[in-house]
């Protein structure tokens, strides 16, 4: 059955509090939101972009990984995918009625539905997500991903949920980190470089430059901080570029 934006949580409160000014209708339905997920467990990587570059073991100075501290994050990643997508089963799925661990880890169910529910729960909810200042590429590339700052710990494990439906299906895709560096990373919002990401197998040149990456961590962000967006709205990229993938269209030709 497909899901209906009109039975979820903030839309029955926006319902219920007709007849209020829209300021005083967006701060109850963002206060019931808030409300509902205020125990969701963080994301607890072990380093984050505003921490200083961790040293090597035995290393002077001089001699760190600049990317030490995102490996880091990454061996936490694989340590943890089934914790976090219980959790995200716990507070989303079972809301939504999908078996979502389920779905990632068994490749012959149908996962596209799931996707279209979880990007209509997101739009018909998004007024309830925190919002604020704090919303915003650099905030969430520096957050720790608790306090106020707990919807990327969210949207952190929709990201997870989609990477392990594409790692079940197609079984070459890894969790890895993005050690490319481009011209221009430093500036560029878009960068997936030091980050952890979705990679694809090493094409037939054997040139590592054209290894698909995917960021999506950065794609599920981009469609929370771009919510009021009609192409938001409308289109579910999400599932488009778990399609592209699954289906070859990043693949060398």
């Amino acid at each position: 059955m497909a899901f209906d934006p009109a039975d979820s949580l903030i839309a029955d409160l926006w319902q219920r509090l007709r007849g209020q000014s829209q300021a005083q209708r967006l701060k109850r339905a963002r206060a019931a939101f808030s409300s509902h997920f205020a125990t969701y467990p963080p994301v607890s990587e072990p380093w984050r972009a505003a921490d200083p570059t961790p040293a090597l073991p035995g290393a002077s100075a001089g001699q760190a990984d600049p990317l030490s501290g995102v490996r880091a994050n990454l061996a936490w990643l694989n340590a943890n995918v089934d914790h976090r997508l219980a959790i995200l089963q716990r507070f989303v799925g079972q809301t939504l009625g999908l078996d979502l661990a389920a779905i990632a880890r068994e490749p012959d169910r149908d996962w596209r539905e799931a996707a279209e529910v979880l990007h209509q729960w997101m739009v018909a909810t998004v007024d309830g997500m925190p919002r604020g200042a704090y919303s915003t590429w650099a905030r969430w590339r520096r957050s720790d991903r608790q306090g106020e700052a707990w919807i990327y710990s969210l949207l952190g494990d929709i990201a997870i949920w989609f990477g392990e439906v594409i790692r079940s299906r197609r079984p070459e895709y890894f969790w890895a980190v993005d050690d490319r560096r481009l011209p221009g990373d430093d500036q560029e919002q878009a960068s997936t470089y030091g980050r952890v990401i979705l990679s694809g197998p090493l094409p037939r040149s054997g040139d590592e430059e054209w290894r698909v990456r995917v960021d999506l961590d950065a794609i599920i962000v981009h469609d929370y901080l771009h919510a009021g967006s009609p192409n938001v709205r409308l289109i579910n990229h999400w599932a488009g570029v778990t399609v592209d993938v699954l289906e070859g269209g990043f693949d060398e030709p």
